[in-house]
């Protein structure tokens, strides 16, 4: 039968014997005392095609890429003024609706194509 504090011994333990067996992993390499890069390296550079070095079509597609983006947004800023024009119409009938209704309310039913036909 274990005790209740049996638990966090062996967890404390655990973690004490990770942190000594743990590895190192730095990189413990003297440099070179040319200081110049390994011939495979630079072997594995030659063989590199020039598509890799080049840029100009990375500037392109960023360039089509930000005109692509602005004229998104310029077509979602139309679309919410639109969408901003037709709430505010609505909600203006709305209104004008119910301040008809409240006048209405308070003429006592009275209203312009009523105002004759009283007893």
């Amino acid at each position: 039968m274990m005790s209740k504090g049996s638990r966090y011994i062996f967890v404390i333990l655990s973690a004490i014997s990770f942190q000594a067996f743990a590895s190192n992993f730095d990189y413990k390499s003297d440099i070179p005392a040319d200081n110049k890069p390994s011939a495979d390296y630079l072997k594995k550079r030659e063989n590199l095609q020039s598509k890799h070095w080049d840029v100009d079509k990375l500037i392109t597609d960023n360039n089509a890429v930000e005109k692509r983006e602005l004229a998104r947004q310029m077509k979602e800023d139309e679309l919410n003024r639109k969408s901003r024009e037709f709430n505010d119409r609505v909600n203006e009938k709305i209104r004008q609706d119910l301040e008809r209704t409240a006048r209405i309310k308070e003429n006592n039913g009275m209203t312009r194509s009523n105002f004759f036909d009283r007893e």
